[in-house]
């Protein structure tokens, strides 16, 4: 039996996660903090292993991670930049070890769901802010924000892209998005008041629009015709009714912002933009030209934007690995992703079909594959730590029911 007070940690480390999910760059004293996380981290990893409070069993789905922070460490001797990738590697190592942490225990789920969601409602709140008072949303703005992150902001929101509370519009989608996830997975479970949930996921998804982050957009929809597909093998009458009233009201929606929001044109006319990679295909072209050079092992993990004509990352987290650690190092970091969600997918078809937790998980990482690649999410510690939170609970999940079952 887990102690109580051991328990706490585990609340006491999903409230450090969420915090540091919150880190936004707005002042020195919050990228000071990201340091005191990785400790209170370790120190938690450490405590685990020296009490044995809490049976630690790696199981057949986490040894390819294993493998992963293995080969990053053993790549940084390759690296073109062995100080950036083996800083790089480093904390890749640590925010693993939290998501093996993370597996032991499920009582960290309930508090960790409600803290995110709040801080999702937060952004969508703040996206629509500037529609309804730009002054007193840029005084807000300015006090969180300083330098050119407030020339930043101030540009989006004169070209009709919404950072909400964050400083970037990328940020502000992927926090909505966790908010559409939490949402659409307790729709699955509720049997009352559905129709505020579908109320709310609606109001989520104008808002993701105003952020003008199309890859999220397409990934949420993705997310939740896998995850509706999967949950109702067999769709009645009633079901369908309820999801095509559901798509009109979006749609209804959406018609209204563009016939009587000005700055929603501006939105709109990004979707039907001539270049609507937004630059990024000369981008994939210089990645898959390094990836030529050197196919098998790259030039090092963290390095293309050093060594690469354009100094910018890629916006596609495939083919950047391809350039930094050629194919074998894509198949170690992917793979275990690939994997996880083929696991995950046939843990809540098979076992816990009607189980939010594992159905948050999957809509998160369904979020997080798509998104990848269109952006960068594995590279910024906010977005992969967020993907690690919410896909340990499909480990835990399984983890705690395997014991139980082995008990009984």
């Amino acid at each position: 039996m887990v102690k109580k007070n051991y328990l706490m940690l585990f609340q006491v480390l999903s409230v450090s996660v969420v915090l540091n999910m919150l880190i936004f760059n707005t002042t020195d004293l919050l990228k000071s903090y990201s340091l005191i996380f990785y400790i209170i981290i370790i120190i938690i990893m450490f405590l685990t292993i020296y009490r044995k409070s809490v049976n630690i069993n790696i199981i057949k789905v986490q040894i390819p991670w294993l493998c992963s922070v293995i080969f990053l460490f053993l790549s940084t001797f390759i690296s073109e930049n062995i100080r950036t990738s083996l800083s790089f590697a480093i904390a890749y190592a640590v925010l693993i070890g939290l998501f093996f942490l993370l597996s032991l225990q499920t009582d960290w789920h309930k508090g960790n769901v409600i803290i995110t969601f709040i801080i999702s409602c937060i952004c969508v709140i703040f996206t629509f802010f500037p529609l309804i008072n730009d002054d007193l949303y840029m005084k807000i703005m300015g006090a969180l924000y300083t330098g050119t992150d407030i020339v930043v902001i101030q540009h989006l929101i004169n070209n009709a892209q919404y950072p909400g509370i964050t400083s970037q519009t990328g940020y502000n989608a992927f926090f909505i998005s966790l908010g559409i996830g939490i949402l659409s997975s307790r729709l699955l479970v509720v049997n009352r008041f559905k129709w505020i949930y579908i109320i709310s996921i609606v109001l989520y998804f104008v808002g993701l629009i105003f952020t003008g982050k199309r890859s999220l957009l397409l990934a949420n929809i993705l997310a939740i015709v896998i995850l509706f597909v999967t949950t109702h093998k067999k769709l009645t009458l009633k079901k369908i009714l309820l999801y095509f009233c559901s798509t009109l009201l979006l749609l209804l929606l959406c018609y209204l912002a563009v016939n009587y929001i000005p700055q929603t044109q501006t939105i709109f006319e990004k979707f039907n933009g001539e270049d609507v990679s937004s630059g990024r295909f000369s981008l994939f072209k210089e990645a898959f030209n390094l990836f030529e050079t050197k196919p098998l092992v790259g030039y090092g993990i963290n390095t293309f934007a050093q060594i690469s004509p354009s100094g910018l990352d890629t916006h596609n987290v495939y083919l950047q690995l391809l350039a930094e650690v050629g194919l074998v190092g894509t198949i170690f970091i992917i793979g275990p992703m690939i994997y996880l969600f083929i696991f995950s997918l046939k843990i809540y078809r098979l076992n816990f079909g009607r189980c939010q937790y594992i159905a948050l998980s999957l809509y998160i990482q369904i979020i997080f594959l798509v998104y990848s690649a269109l952006g960068n999410p594995f590279y910024n510690t906010n977005l992969f730590l967020a993907y690690l939170v919410f896909t340990s609970m499909v480990l835990s999940y399984y983890t705690t029911k395997r014991k139980r079952s082995l008990e009984n």
